[in-house]
């Protein structure tokens, strides 16, 4: 039987790189041991845990509560809207801003902004230029509120909405790399959902 020798096999896909290293033989027996390491990508495009395949898989408890309890203000803001009675003793309770469409206005720009923050903290899993690329599009949401929510309630509002729509298009472009969680468009679709009806609901 021929000595065996030392031998490295590597298989690299878009999961994990396998290394399986075989020492010689001791007492007739043989180690085999696995090491695991997370390619390398330069690009959007990084793998994840299991991958994503095209599906949308079920949103994390945490994570649906949360952003359930983020609706509450622009939810808020629609009761006040269609309730007089309601609209009014908010205004005197707790201030005219948070009642009514303001309430939503200035909660929405400050949504836009944090959004912004979590689509440049799935940018920093990408390298090379097109991890710059995702730097710059996760901007876009900050900017958007900073410059296009200024004027009257009504303008505000409508460039609001068209902010959410488009911020929805960069959270799929993100979960498309699979840069974001397999579940992430599960609960963006249906987040914005909401906050676009509410938003719409002072327009009306």
């Amino acid at each position: 039987m021929a000595t065996p020798r030392d031998r490295e096999v590597q298989t690299d896909s878009w999961q994990s790189q396998a290394t399986v290293q075989v020492p010689p033989w001791r007492n007739g027996a043989q180690r085999v041991s696995v090491i695991y390491r997370t390619p390398h990508r330069a690009g959007l495009r990084r793998a994840v845990s299991g991958g994503h395949k095209g599906t949308m898989t079920q949103i994390p408890r945490a994570a649906l509560l949360l952003g359930l309890a983020g609706l509450i203000p622009f939810a808020w803001g629609a009761v006040t809207t269609i309730l007089p009675d309601v609209g009014m003793w908010s205004a005197r309770a707790i201030g005219p801003r948070f009642t009514g469409p303001y309430v939503g206005l200035f909660y929405g720009a400050i949504i836009l902004s944090f959004m912004s923050g979590v689509l440049w903290g799935f940018a920093t899993r990408a390298t090379g230029q097109v991890a710059a690329t995702g730097y710059a599009l996760s901007v876009i949401p900050a900017l958007w509120a900073f410059f296009m929510t200024g004027g009257g309630p009504t303008s505000a509002g409508i460039s609001l909405i068209a902010g959410f729509i488009a911020l929805l298009g960069l959270d799929w472009l993100f979960w498309k790399q699979e840069l974001a969680p397999p579940w992430w468009m599960s609960l963006r679709i249906m987040l914005t959902v909401v906050v676009v009806a509410c938003l719409a609901i002072p327009l009306i």
